[in-house]
């Protein structure tokens, strides 16, 4: 399965993000939101993000050019479904991205894969309510995407081999490391990111006083794989996950109910 081209729906963070590191790969890239406002402030942020990575010379003035030119945007979003992928970057609500997939489907090319960046709702439900469940699987970005190495890749029942093969080839060339992950609310590293915090902060309110006569500004746990202080308050990264809703939270523990052999960590 040959991807060139990468339909990206929702101009916020993440979708900015995706945008940002499948241009640098060299796909053409169609991104769509309902606001054109939104779509104009989201490629001033890509462009500062990139005129950052050359001024520190992590890239040079060509490639950013090159990855700029490869951006598209569109207000019409059945012209996204012309994309050989297309990744949902919407916000974290069922009902909306259910609405998405609709309006794509009838405009879908017969070899289109659907894709949603959700981090907490089921693949195989999402999946259910389009056209092709076989060709339709989470693809979990972390932020920020273009730094950030970890892509959490989740298939739904229906998810057929060739669909997740091509999309761990695409994580290789956007030079990230793929994990497969189960169709389980909060995926991985959600899941294990959570708790993390919630003991974090239990920690800083029973070690506060201990702390500030000591090393006040030490993270408290090492940096993780994923390139950032994972468990640290200090962190924008931590500050990001405990403003999201608790949907994921809530999500979790709504399918324990009734299952005693798993734990549930809250």
């Amino acid at each position: 399965m040959d991807i060139k081209s990468v339909g990206i729906v929702g101009a916020g963070q993440m979708g900015n993000g995706s945008a940002h590191g499948f241009a640098r790969a060299g796909y053409d890239v169609l991104r769509s939101d309902v606001s054109e406002e939104a779509l104009a402030a989201a490629r001033q942020t890509i462009s500062g993000n990139m005129d950052r990575q050359v001024s520190r010379g992590r890239i040079e003035e060509t490639v950013r050019d090159a990855a700029l030119s490869r951006i598209a945007t569109t207000l019409d979003l059945p012209q996204v479904g012309a994309s050989d992928l297309i990744i949902e970057a919407a916000t974290e609500n069922e009902d909306i991205k259910n609405q998405i997939f609709a309006s794509l489907v009838p405009h879908l090319g017969s070899d289109t894969i659907l894709t949603s960046n959700t981090s907490s709702i089921s693949i195989t439900r999402l999946a259910s309510r389009t056209d092709r469940p076989e060709k339709f699987m989470g693809f979990h970005f972390m932020n920020p995407v273009p730094v950030m190495q970890l892509v959490e890749l989740i298939r739904g029942i229906a998810t057929d081999a060739e669909t997740y093969e091509a999309l761990t080839g695409v994580v290789r060339t956007l030079g990230k490391t793929a994990a497969s992950a189960e169709d389980f609310p909060a995926f991985i590293l959600n899941r294990l990111l959570k708790p993390k915090i919630k003991e974090s902060i239990y920690t800083l309110y029973a070690e506060a006083h201990a702390m500030r006569q000591t090393q006040p500004h030490r993270t408290f746990f090492s940096r993780a794989r994923m390139n950032r202080a994972a468990g640290t308050l200090q962190s924008v990264s931590a500050v990001l996950f405990l403003d999201r809703p608790q949907n994921v939270q809530q999500r979790t523990r709504d399918i324990l109910q009734g299952r005693p052999h798993l734990k549930r960590c809250d």
